[in-house]
């Protein structure tokens, strides 16, 4: 098939998790295993609305035919690019289960007597933002080979 004729679609960039922990969906009137972070990338990106044409790679390669696999591997990048938007997908990290970046006071809403309570809540609030991006870039889907072509190749 060719890209171009394709219809509109999502790209899915997710990690596949542990392999031996599977769920059964329905897709096409068919039931498939696939990782549970797969399964929990589909169910974010499902809407009760609308149809979501979704590309992702454990459903539309077909993992037992190495031959398949290696030829859409080589299309990987023309896969993500002709993708109208790429969803990054990170399941609930360990230690939280969602990310937020911590807003850093502003002058005046502290105390303007006290220089030292400004810095300690300064410095606090630093420590937690710096602690937040950590976590967020230590998750195993940054680790990926692939993450610079799904990203860069993206048009949205």
């Amino acid at each position: 098939h060719k890209l171009q004729d394709a219809p509109s679609y999502q790209a899915v960039s997710y990690t596949w998790g542990d392999t031996t922990l599977t769920k059964d969906i329905v897709c096409d009137n068919k039931r498939l295993q696939v990782t549970e972070n797969c399964e929990l990338a589909l169910r974010a990106l499902r809407s009760t609305q609308d149809t979501v044409c979704v590309w992702i790679d454990a459903i539309c390669i077909n993992q037992k035919d190495d031959r398949e696999r290696s030829e859409q591997v080589t299309r990987m990048g023309d896969i993500y690019h002709a993708a109208n938007q790429v969803i990054i997908h990170l399941p609930p990290a360990d230690d939280c289960s969602t990310f937020t970046i911590d807003t850093i006071h502003s002058y005046e809403h502290l105390d303007r007597g006290s220089t030292a309570s400004v810095l300690q809540s300064y410095h606090s609030d630093f420590d937690r933002s710096v602690a937040h991006w950590q976590s967020l870039f230590s998750r195993r889907w940054f680790s990926r080979m692939w993450v610079l072509q799904e990203i860069i190749l993206a048009r949205e």
